[in-house]
């Protein structure tokens, strides 16, 4: 999923200079969605912008990044992490487990010395219920079916094929109609489907409606999902 996380920060990026151009200039700009699946590493994004026209891209180094929970608190450390056209980003990660259903605090300090504390409430846990079998035949009209996850705003479906690309689709609510998209499933084979469901910090944050951090200095948003996974053996 490490392809996933690349195509977040590019989003990250393409987001910022929407806004920017329509609004007073933050002097930072700070990203970060936890995951609650498994022991994961976790990415903090920070950058800095001097016009309305620059395009965030390297990152502020020197920043302290934490990340607290039940007690436990991680401090992050840089790291440089590449994208498909080999463009560099300055990222804070650490590698641990966030559980579902708790509330996660971001602390940062930048090197002006100002600080930033954010809260997050992840969602709590979920599972795929259908299909329930490893085969499908498509097009069918079998549904995508997972649980409720209480705190959850919507949910982010990835299909991945046997080629190893993505098709990304959204659903408000417990189901999808995936297996009726015939499109997306070329050629037969085992494929992997990833549901999210994301928090309203995400959603507000995704659909472009407004900044979740919410300070005239500093832009952006602090967010959680959890995340489930099931593979499928297509069959036309």
């Amino acid at each position: 999923m490490k392809r996933i996380k690349i195509f977040l920060l590019i989003l990250v990026l393409i987001s910022c200079k929407r806004k920017i151009n329509d609004v007073i200039i933050p002097d930072y700009i700070v990203w970060c969605a936890l995951k609650s699946s498994r022991i994961e590493e976790q990415i903090v994004f920070v950058d800095r912008l001097y016009s309305p026209y620059e395009i965030p891209s390297e990152g502020v180094s020197g920043c302290s990044v934490k990340i607290k929970f039940n007690g436990e608190e991680y401090l992050l450390k840089e790291k440089i992490v590449w994208d498909i056209d080999t463009n560099e980003y300055l990222v804070y990660y650490d590698s641990f487990y966030v559980p579902s259903w708790v509330d996660c605090t971001l602390k940062i300090r930048f090197p002006d010395s100002r600080k930033l504390k954010k809260v997050t409430k992840v969602p709590s846990d979920f599972n795929i219920i259908h299909p329930s079998y490893d085969t499908v035949y498509v097009p069918s009209n079998n549904l995508l079916i997972w649980n409720k996850s209480e705190g959850a705003k919507f949910y982010v479906i990835y299909l991945k094929n046997p080629q190893d690309s993505f098709f990304i689709f959204f659903s408000p609510d417990t189901f999808f109609d995936l297996f009726r998209r015939e499109s997306a499933f070329k050629p037969e084979g085992i494929y992997e489907v990833y549901v999210r469901a994301e928090n309203e910090e995400l959603y507000y944050w995704n659909t472009g409606r407004n900044d979740r951090i919410e300070e005239d200095w500093v832009k952006g948003v602090f967010g959680a999902y959890v995340e489930r996974k099931k593979s499928f053996y297509i069959k036309k």
